[in-house]
C-alpha cells in the first residue's frame, strides 16, 4: 500500500518513540541487575559499548552504528541490549513486476533506513583474566524499516510528492567479535554481526525490492567501557 509521507512519517516517529521508551525501561532493569551483582562480587558488572562500521548485503553498502548496554550474569555469560541503526540503504520499486505486462517498466530508486532493538545473550570464550577476549552473541527483538521514494520525475521549479513506507518488523541477530583491554575499564576491538528483519513480501501496488527477509552483515570497530 502506498501512502503519502505525512501520515507515515508520523507513524514512523511513533515507532521510534516506542523504541526509545523500551530502551529506557531495559536500561533501568540492567542497571538494577548489575548493581546487585556488583555488590555481591565487588567488581564492575556493567558495560556500555559503541560500534561504528559498514552494513553489507540487502540495501548495498551503508554506514551502520550500534550503541549497547550490558550486564554480566556469570563469569562468562551476560546480557546486552543493542540499538542498531543503518542509513541510506538502497532499494528500488519495480514498476512492472512479473507476471504483469506493461508498456512502461523499469525501476525507481528508494532510499531506506533500518532501526533495530535486540536483547542479546553473550558468551565470553576466554577467562576474565585474559587481556584479549573473544565472544559470541545472539538474540531476537524488534526492527523498524522506513523507505522513501518519488513516483514522478523531478521537474525544475516544482515540488514532487514524496511517499514514505514505515514498517515494524521482527529482528534476529547473531555474531561474534574480539576486544583487547586497553585499561581495566576500557577495551577496543572488532565486531561482526548478521542482522535479519522480516519485512513484507512485495505487493502488486508497491513492489519494493529487496523484500521479505532483509539480511545484512555488519562489520565495525567497537569500544567498550566497563563500570
Amino acid at each position: 500500500m502506498i501512502v503519502s509521507s505525512a501520515g507515515m512519517v508520523k507513524s514512523g516517529d511513533q515507532m521510534e518513540l516506542l523504541m526509545g521508551r523500551i530502551v529506557v525501561c531495559l536500561t533501568v532493569a540492567l542497571a538494577g541487575t548489575a548493581t546487585v551483582r556488583a555488590q555481591e562480587r565487588r567488581e564492575p558488572g556493567r558495560n556500555a559499548s559503541f560500534t561504528v562500521g559498514a552494513s553489507f548485503g540487502d540495501g548495498n553498502t551503508a554506514l551502520a552504528s550500534t550503541i549497547a548496554l550490558g550486564a554480566a550474569w556469570f563469569s562468562r555469560v551476560g546480557f546486552d541490549v543493542e540499538l542498531t541503526h543503518a542509513r541510506k540503504l538502497d532499494f528500488a520499486i519495480d514498476l512492472c513486476p512479473p507476471p504483469r505486462v506493461c508498456v512502461i517498466g523499469g525501476q525507481l530508486p528508494v532510499t531506506g533506513r533500518t532501526l533495530s532493538l535486540v536483547p542479546q545473550l553473550t558468551v565470553q570464550l576466554m577467562p576474565a583474566s585474559a587481556r584479549v577476549q573473544f565472544y559470541t552473541l545472539a538474540g531476537a527483538g524488534l526492527g523498524h524499516i522506513r523507505q522513501r521514494y518519488f513516483l514522478v520525475p523531478s521537474v525544475p521549479g516544482t515540488d514532487r510528492p514524496e511517499f514514505t513506507r514505515s514498517k515494524l518488523t521482527p529482528a534476529v541477530s547473531f555474531g561474534a567479535g574480539a576486544t583487547f583491554d586497553v585499561t581495566r575499564r576500557f577495551a577496543a576491538g572488532i565486531d561482526i554481526r548478521s542482522l535479519h528483519l522480516e519485512d513484507d513480501e512485495g505487493e502488486e501496488a508497491r513492489f519494493i525490492t529487496p523484500a521479505g527477509w532483509i539480511s545484512t552483515v555488519r562489520v565495525g570497530a567497537r569500544i567498550v567501557w566497563r563500570f
